[in-house]
């Protein structure tokens, strides 16, 4: 595969090697970037990835998804269909209890985009999986008197998508496309759906680094794009500032770039900018003060040390300073044997997670790369596997994407695209599985004694709960010589 690197000539290139250097695969302290993007001053002044990962990759960038749909609502205020100030209870007026709470009948379209509704715990858990997300909603009632505490609250802007589909007739996704994303020229987004069919909001969108340089560049011109106004001075002048308090009084700054403040679905960053950020590690940083833009894929443990290195890269990006060669580092696949001997035969899964019930394993020496093939009495799901090399394979599949468990359903099948390298002795096969459609990288070890065969999963981040092992029997065919 090509690895895509591109490095302006006015780029310090000491700044960006020493920024990568943070990231070498085996020596990041469980840090991985996976792509990166700069714009600064005009211009985009690095696009890189690690390989097998691509800056065209679609992946999901989970709560990055709610400065999307805080994006949604600001073209609509634009148009004047809503208000900041509206209440929700006007904008759902058929749907509110019979007889609302007096925090409810308080709640304005600012607090739920502020994450200032007044619950004391996420409403989404419930909305996810709930037969209408808009029920679930209001059956849950504010604690508190809303605008009077911040709450982190995935379920609001789930709700703020219901309200883009109640108001258009359209899902996000649609409106979006339609009003943003075409302008924008991004294609082939997809965003997942809770279990009553509207887009998620607080997550699920799936995009590309590429789209979230451009999104953010947006953002930076004020919602201004080739010369167009698409969002409106009032809307931006408000949206991208701290709305709500993040720091509650008393309270050490442990995070602090999670202590700065909350916009419209976004939040404030320690020295300057305002950001959209998904778990693991997505990032969309925008910093007016210094006209730039850095978009990061990665899977990063410690967002608060992935933020500021992010700061400090495009603060100094441009300074004056010594060149030096850059070197674009990779993740390695795996390589050793070609066989095991477990090819050739289908084995009959016992009862799983995933639902899979047979497996075959063939190896294809033309391309020296092995067919992983997973059954599921309906389909063949096949992965290739290079040996010393990534080979690609695309597919839909639910229970692969991580999701934050105890909020997400876990059964809305996405798009994945995976980079598998494999190695090979006697009775086992290891593969590496890496998801460019995701934070996800899985490392899958198959062993088996001819009859038998036992897999086990490896997850680095969140794996499905019970998810980590399989087993079954080989079926032989009985046929007479002929």
């Amino acid at each position: 595969m090509r690895r895509s690197f591109y490095c302006d000539p006015a780029v310090n290139t000491k700044v960006l090697a020493d920024y990568l250097n943070l990231y070498i695969p085996g020596h990041c302290n469980g840090q991985e970037l996976h792509t990166l993007e700069v714009y600064r001053e005009g211009a985009v002044r690095v696009r890189l990835s690690f390989d097998p990962y691509r800056p065209s990759d679609k992946r999901e960038v989970f709560s990055l998804s709610k400065t999307f749909t805080a994006t949604a609502i600001g073209l609509l205020v634009t148009d004047g269909l809503l208000s900041p100030d509206d209440y929700i209870t006007d904008l759902f007026a058929d749907r509110i209890p019979a007889e609302p709470s007096e925090n409810l009948k308080k709640m304005k379209l600012r607090h739920v985009l502020s994450m200032n509704t007044g619950h004391d715990q996420d409403t989404m858990p419930a909305m996810a999986r709930a037969e209408d997300a808009i029920d679930a909603f209001f059956a849950q009632a504010p604690a508190c008197e809303p605008g009077s505490r911040f709450l982190y609250n995935n379920g609001a802007t789930c709700l703020l998508s219901c309200l883009v589909q109640r108001i258009t007739g359209m899902s996000e996704l649609d409106f979006l496309t339609a009003r943003l994303f075409t302008p924008l020229g991004l294609e082939g987004i997809w965003w997942n759906t809770v279990a009553s069919g509207q887009n998620e909001g607080c997550a699920g969108i799936h995009i590309s680094a590429d789209d979230i340089l451009t999104f953010g560049r947006f953002l930076l011109n004020r919602g201004v794009w080739n010369g167009k106004r698409l969002l409106s001075e009032e809307w931006v002048n408000e949206a991208f500032t701290p709305v709500s308090k993040t720091l509650v009084e008393g309270e050490p700054p442990i995070f602090s770039n999670w202590h700065q403040g909350y916009g419209f679905q976004c939040w404030m960053n320690t020295r300057m900018g305002f950001r959209g950020d998904g778990a693991w590690g997505q990032l969309c940083i925008v910093l007016p003060e210094i006209d730039a833009v850095v978009a990061i894929q990665g899977d990063a443990m410690d967002m608060g040390d992935e933020i500021e290195a992010a700061l400090d890269l495009a603060e100094h990006l441009l300074d004056p300073g010594p060149t030096v060669p850059v070197t674009v580092p990779s993740f390695a696949p795996l390589a050793g044997g070609k066989v095991s001997g477990l090819e050739g035969t289908y084995y009959r899964l016992d009862p799983n997670l995933h639902g899979w019930t047979g497996l075959t394993l063939r190896y294809h020496p033309e391309e020296d790369a092995c067919v992983l093939s997973l059954l599921n009495g309906r389909r063949s799901l096949q992965i290739r596997a290079g040996s010393g090399w990534w080979a690609e394979s695309r597919f839909t599949e639910a229970y692969i994407a991580p999701k934050i468990p105890s909020v997400m359903r876990h059964d809305d099948p996405e798009p994945c695209c995976v980079s598998a390298s494999y190695s090979a002795e006697d009775g086992t096969v290891k593969f590496s599985f890496r998801f460019r459609s995701s934070t996800r990288m899985i490392w899958l070890t198959l062993s088996g004694d001819g009859e038998r065969i036992s897999g086990t999963f490896d997850f680095r981040g969140t794996g499905p709960e019970g998810g980590d092992s399989f087993t079954g029997t080989a079926v032989r065919i009985n046929a007479a010589e002929v």
